[in-house]
């Protein structure tokens, strides 16, 4: 399960930095970056519904609370995952390209994006 919404981060970060996107980029109206971080809620909500989804006993994904040595990886990586979704409902909210909050909200689902695909990575050590 994880694996693949880590890969899901994964590409998401890949793509934006393959296609050399950044808040400017969008802000001038680059379709390509724009339709990239428009994908970026969604990438973010599979992480954060996954890890919830595991812990609440009437989801078809529910095996548990997590082991304690993992509770801290999941309240991070839980946290994380919310902050980029936050980040991207005000990124919609700023009206891409039209706005001049585009550049700074941009520039914010960038960095909460990065940060989720960092918390992504504590998990590697468990997942191998």
């Amino acid at each position: 399960m994880l694996l693949k919404v880590q890969a899901g981060v994964d590409e998401y970060v890949s793509d934006w930095k393959k296609y050399t996107c950044s808040s400017g980029s969008v802000a001038q109206g680059d379709p390509l970056c724009f339709a990239i971080a428009m994908r970026a809620e969604s990438v973010a909500s599979l992480v954060g519904i996954s890890l919830k989804g595991a812990q609440q006993p009437k989801s078809p994904s529910y095996i548990g609370a997590p082991p304690s040595e993992l509770t801290k990886v999941v309240q991070t990586t839980v946290a994380a995952s919310d902050e980029a979704v936050n980040a991207a409902k005000e990124w919609r909210a700023a009206n891409c390209p039209k706005d001049y909050a585009c550049t700074n909200k941009t520039l914010m689902l960038d960095m909460a994006m990065t940060d989720l695909q960092t918390e992504m990575k504590a998990w590697e050590l468990y997942l191998k």
